[in-house]
């Protein structure tokens, strides 16, 4: 479950609409003082002349996210940044006040459509994958390779981030210690969590809500993704009998919600023990040219006897993240030794240099030594086919704890990628109560590795 920042692309509009309303007044304070001639100077070079009075600078910085999560194009594009360089003029031709007025009115338009869709946080503007601030460093100390980002008096299963503002949205599973939240959600900074409300105080007519007690509903992997100006949640929620799920959807205007759902599943597979762990991932390498829009999730077999080894699906997803097309392929099932006959969690990921992969938590048992970790497969594409890239895996037991998985991947604005996860804790008592890690993705000729972290970003 990817997320990264969407502010960017915000800041620049702001910037624009700013700049043409500024621009704007300053030509009819000139034209109350018979002083047109200052402003039509900038205008003859920026509109008239057909050449900039302002000529970009561009400069490399953190790209915008088409969605903040979905598609990894891990890096940095280039990010235009205004550098006021004079221009000389070998003539002035005069120009008339309608003239000037028009061009007046053009500007303030396109400032003031630039400023509405900022305030409402339109859409992203597509981008193709591009390079990451890579760590190629392998962490000097896999026996304990991750940073504990929060820990609560509530266990903290599927940990999911999203940056809001300069804090974090943690977003977790039904949790141990908290029945009565389907979604409970924090905000805050390692070491400085909010309490968590419910992010998802309703569910759909279908799932079987969280009770106060271990008797409801379970609801399992939540996912944030920004579709244009809103936000849909995923989530997989318990049927009657609480023995499958399915996935739903949800959507707000405000990332933390609180998300009302959608009534129908966007796929509940029955004969194949129901569905959990889905994930949007936006392809933007697609051979039109336009980006392409998948879900990713896993067939929960492993609920129902009977019903197959569980597996790794793909199918397209409509532009409002909400509905499927086509059919579902299987891009991935279980195909080393150590992933037994269990594999979920899927995590799609772009790398710097193109090649696409799928993260993955896998295993035979939580309680069996060595029996649950994380794992990373190189895909043909979004549709698969996938096979797992190491003989083992990225992450198994250590001294932080043992039944390491349930990862998700965060890309902060600085490009670096992290796995958020959570082991079983062998440092928090009572250890029901997991902890989220974060653990730094490196990236190299290979297959990607857990790399040297450094520090987890304080704040986005």
């Amino acid at each position: 479950m990817i997320a990264r920042r969407q502010t960017t692309s915000r800041t620049i509009l702001v910037v624009v609409a700013t700049a043409g309303i500024t621009s704007w007044l300053a030509h009819k304070r000139h034209a109350a003082r018979g002083e047109l001639y200052d402003s039509r100077l900038m205008l003859e070079g920026t509109l008239l002349d057909g050449g900039p009075a302002l000529e970009p600078h561009v400069e490399v910085g953190p790209r915008p996210d088409p969605g903040f999560g979905g598609d990894l194009g891990l890096g940095h594009a280039p990010v235009a940044r205004s550098s006021r360089r004079g221009r000389r003029h070998s003539h002035r031709r005069p120009i008339s006040v309608p003239r000037l007025l028009a061009v007046d009115a053009l500007v303030l338009a396109i400032a003031l459509a630039s400023v509405v869709v900022a305030a409402k946080g339109g859409p992203a503007a597509p981008a193709t994958p591009i390079r990451s601030a890579a760590s190629s460093t392998p962490t000097p100390t896999p026996e304990a390779p991750g940073i504990t980002i929060a820990t609560a008096s509530i266990d903290l299963p599927d940990p999911f981030l999203y940056p809001v503002g300069n804090q974090y949205a943690l977003f977790v599973s039904t949790a141990f210690g908290d029945y009565k939240r389907n979604v409970p959600v924090f905000v805050g900074r390692p070491g400085a969590w909010g309490q968590p409300r419910d992010a998802l105080p309703t569910l759909p007519r279908w799932a079987v809500p969280a009770n106060g007690t271990s008797t409801g509903g379970i609801t399992w992997a939540p996912f944030v993704y920004r579709f244009n100006s809103t936000f849909v949640l995923y989530f997989s929620s318990s049927l009657p009998g609480k023995k499958q799920h399915c996935i739903g959807t949800a959507t707000s205007p405000v990332v933390t919600g609180p998300y009302v759902p959608d009534q129908t599943p966007i796929v509940c597979q029955r004969n194949f023990g129901g569905d959990i762990d889905a994930q949007p991932f936006i392809d933007y390498t697609s051979s039109s040219g336009i980006p392409q829009r998948y879900l990713v999730w896993k067939s929960d077999n492993n609920s129902t006897a009977g019903t197959g080894i569980p597996t790794i699906w793909s199918q397209p997803l409509s532009a409002d993240g909400r509905h499927l097309s086509g059919k579902p392929k299987r891009i991935f099932m279980p195909d080393r030794p150590w992933e037994g006959t269990l594999v979920e969690a899927p995590q799609m990921v772009r790398g710097p240099d193109g090649r696409l992969w799928l993260f993955f938590s896998a295993g035979s048992s939580f309680a069996t030594p060595g029996g649950y970790g994380i794992g990373v497969a190189s895909c043909a594409g979004p549709q698969g086919p996938c096979r797992s890239a190491t003989p083992g895996p990225l992450i198994i037991d250590n001294q932080q704890g043992k039944g390491v998985g349930e990862e998700t991947v965060y890309v902060d604005s600085d490009g670096s990628a992290w796995l958020i996860y959570n082991p079983w804790s062998t440092g928090q008592v009572p250890n029901l109560f997991r902890p989220a890690e974060a653990a730094r993705i490196g990236w190299g000729r290979g297959a990607p590795f857990i790399a040297a972290a450094g520090k987890f970003p304080s704040k986005p």
